[in-house]
């Protein structure tokens, strides 16, 4: 019986065992990802060396920059932000991953990304995004810093918004951009999705024979208010990984009835889901003051959201899933 004990001691805490008793403080690099359009992608990471939050922007990092990195193999977790967004809308989640034992890759999806969303306009986002998280998780996979430290073959991914879409088509579905200007025509009061949108020109109609990205390592996905109305069932079929799907249940830009429905009756085995009250942006990672006038309403709920506890109880039910799939 002692023996046994041993082993297993000696099992549970060997350097290759990613959720160590011993918790984590999370570092964070920046990663220069060489593309048609050049962008950064940055990586959380677990680390010995003490946390030293610094401000990007807005925002308050709580990473220390440029730590060495923990002894290990790390499960690695691509994270995809919303459109005209940034990774550092989901700062505080990338460190509790990265506390927990992932390495977590975020790319700033440039063309469709905070000051940068010309791409998007130009309705070639759709395509651009897949290619992008595609590119940054092999430039951070080679990166010397943290190439001997990732294992690739526990991968999982997290796309907020149009990171769902993102994520989705990363790991296996085919979207119909056709459904596009038909999803307008029925909903016109979804200025978001459809201000920009005519028959002639609206997000993927330029993709012609582009063959979506595909990363199969992928292992499961967390779907946070995702852009899911590009796909029909058919395009969602042969998609058969676990799913933890969030939504809000006042979201006026991805509805549930033309987004999270549509992954719930398609996709194998069917997803977790998990609903919280608040509109679309409450899945943002909670704004610091001085953001709060210039952001306005990604930082505003409605009276009695909580958005911070939203987020405390996300990120547990978020690590607590990929621990389940990629342990």
């Amino acid at each position: 019986m002692l023996a046994r004990f041993l082993v297993f001691l000696s099992l549970a805490f060997s350097s290759h065992a990613p959720f160590a008793a011993t918790p984590f403080s999370a570092g964070i690099l920046r990663v220069q990802v060489t593309a048609e359009m050049p962008f950064d992608a940055f990586a959380w990471y677990p680390t010995r060396d003490a946390e030293n939050p610094f401000e990007a922007g807005p925002y308050t990092v709580a990473a220390r920059r440029d730590a060495a990195p923990a002894e290990g193999r790390f499960p690695v977790v691509l994270l995809s932000h919303g459109s005209g967004g940034s990774p550092f809308a989901h700062r505080d989640l990338a460190s509790h991953l990265a506390r927990a034992g992932f390495i977590v890759v975020a790319p700033v999806h440039v063309g469709d990304a905070a000051g940068r969303t010309e791409r998007r306009d130009a309705g070639l986002a759709p395509i651009d995004r897949p290619e992008q998280a595609q590119l940054a998780l092999q430039a951070v996979l080679k990166d010397p810093r943290l190439a001997d430290r990732a294992d690739p073959a526990r991968m999982g991914a997290i796309g907020y918004s149009a990171g769902g879409y993102t994520a989705l088509v990363l790991a296996g579905a085919t979207p119909d951009f056709a459904r596009w200007p038909a999803y307008c025509r029925q909903s016109p009061d979804n200025a978001v999705l459809c201000s920009q949108v005519t028959d002639m020109r609206y997000p993927g109609s330029q993709a012609g024979q582009w063959q979506p990205p595909r990363e199969p390592r992928l292992k499961a996905l967390v779907l946070i208010a995702p852009l899911a109305m590009p796909f029909g069932p058919e395009g969602l079929a042969t998609l058969r990984l676990p799913v933890q799907l969030h939504e809000a249940t006042g979201d006026a830009i991805v509805p549930s009835a033309s987004n999270g429905d549509t992954l719930m009756r398609a996709i194998l085995p069917v997803p977790q889901r998990r609903r919280v009250a608040g509109g679309h942006h409450v899945f943002i990672d909670p704004c610091p003051p001085a953001a709060m006038a210039r952001l306005g309403e990604l930082c505003t709920d409605a009276p009695g959201i909580d958005r911070a506890a939203i987020h405390a109880a996300l990120r547990d039910q978020v690590t607590l899933f990929l621990r389940s799939q990629l342990e």
